[in-house]
């Protein structure tokens, strides 16, 4: 009898250390893709991971990728607990990600927010003209080649423009209000686009508390720490390169 209730206490123990499990997911640099950290959100899911901890510094990026980290994150915190890190930058997409957690963590200098979406259309015309190039596009619809670098924009385009940022800024905003509750007195300078040090974050309703992240994992209980880390390594050559020749699109972003 007693041997059956040590076997029972031990497959017991053993359970409950294989729950206490965490994910420590680390987002560095600009946020260029999605799939990485969804897979390895998703393998969580599939395993005992009890808390998935994002630690994030990010000036920003695509809303296409940050949009599917923020939607992951908002999925597995229905059956584990989630929470972020705003490391040395949180900004803009970094912010959007970080707003998805149960509790947001910063540290004193924390840079938080600048929330809204920023278009930059550049004209390189004059030079073409100078150095003696020239460029025709043909086209079968009115906005194919908006945003085109090598003519001036035209009105209609630019209302078109501001528009298509506007709408994105909203669904933007939308996700921050309802992951955060923000009061009504707080949401047009939280909204402003401007960047709060961690302690004007919290008064807004950013952010939640101050801390370190060894503080941070005695407070969480974390155990047993499996660790991911996804940085944006695209050389800068490839950087020039979409900065170039990608289209309009890619010139949309968080930041």
């Amino acid at each position: 009898m007693n041997k059956i209730i040590h076997a029972i206490l031990l497959m017991l123990l053993i359970s409950s250390c294989s729950n206490d499990d965490t994910l420590m997911i680390k987002i560095k640099g600009e946020i260029r893709e999605s799939d990485k950290i969804v897979g390895a959100l998703s393998e969580s899911m599939d395993s005992h991971v009890r808390i998935v901890f994002v630690e994030i510094e990010s000036p920003g990026g695509s809303p296409y990728h940050s949009k599917i980290i923020h939607d992951k994150l908002k999925e597995i915190s229905r059956t584990v607990r989630v929470i972020t890190y705003c490391a040395r930058v949180c900004a803009s997409g970094g912010y959007y990600i970080a707003s998805a957690g149960d509790k947001i963590y910063s540290g004193n200098y924390s840079l938080i927010g600048n929330i809204g979406v920023i278009m930059n259309i550049y004209n390189f015309s004059g030079i073409m003209e100078k150095v003696g190039i020239s460029q025709k596009t043909i086209k079968t619809s009115k906005y194919k080649d908006v945003g085109n670098m090598l003519r001036d924009i035209e009105k209609t385009e630019l209302q078109y423009l501001e528009n298509l940022a506007k709408n994105m800024s909203i669904m933007f905003k939308d996700d921050i209000e309802h992951n955060r509750n923000l009061l009504q007195v707080n949401k047009e300078e939280a909204f402003s686009g401007k960047i709060f040090l961690a302690k004007k974050s919290i008064k807004l309703g950013l952010s939640d508390e101050i801390s370190n992240k060894e503080d941070i994992m005695n407070k969480e209980n974390m155990l047993n720490i499996r660790n991911v880390e996804i940085e944006d390594v695209s050389s800068f050559l490839l950087k020039f390169y979409n900065f170039i020749f990608n289209s309009y699109s890619s010139k949309m972003e968080f930041f």
